[in-house]
């Protein structure tokens, strides 16, 4: 996760950080799930839903590396119980519980150049589980839209913070 920056403290970019919520009072859907790939979930990175567990038991996630897998969501940031690596890096580890927004304004980080009101894509191909949009192609293979749609409402650069309204099911 990018460190937190000020930089845009008074000016008409987004203030925040991947996976933060933008709007605290509104109301949002928001689960709890367990990491269950060995590969590490970043705050604000798209999770799809892991093997089934049983009824009543919370919900196994992992990054989206396959264009059929089903979206869960985006992960959200909960820093407070989180030990960072040795690199400082804060990411959720195998088998570690996280919150995952379904319905909300989150922020994210896009991996490619996205417009305001363009609908959100995820990347399988390559970069897999990365937020894309419309601008940088049409969905398809490798390019997978968002479940009840998803959309940028920022233009932002690639690798700089947006914001993303999701509405998943």
């Amino acid at each position: 996760m990018p460190a937190p920056s000020l930089l845009s403290v008074g000016t008409a970019q987004p203030v925040g950080y991947a996976g933060a919520l933008v709007d605290m009072g509104e109301p949002h859907d928001i689960t709890t799930a367990v990491n269950e790939s060995a590969t590490a979930l970043d705050f604000g990175q798209v999770c799809v839903k892991g093997v089934a567990v049983a009824a009543g038991a919370v919900q196994n996630v992992k990054p989206q590396t396959a264009d059929g897998d089903k979206i869960a969501g985006v992960t959200m940031a909960a820093p407070s119980d989180i030990v960072a690596a040795s690199d400082g890096t804060v990411t959720y580890a195998r088998y570690k519980a996280l919150p995952v927004l379904k319905k909300g304004r989150i922020y994210a980080i896009p991996c490619e150049n996205v417009v305001a009101d363009t609908d959100a894509l995820v990347i399988t191909a390559g970069t897999g589980s990365k937020i894309a949009s419309t601008t940088g192609g049409a969905a398809g293979a490798g390019r997978i839209a968002f479940p009840g749609g998803a959309k940028w409402e920022t233009t932002t650069s690639s690798g700089a913070l947006g914001i993303l309204n999701l509405n998943l099911p």
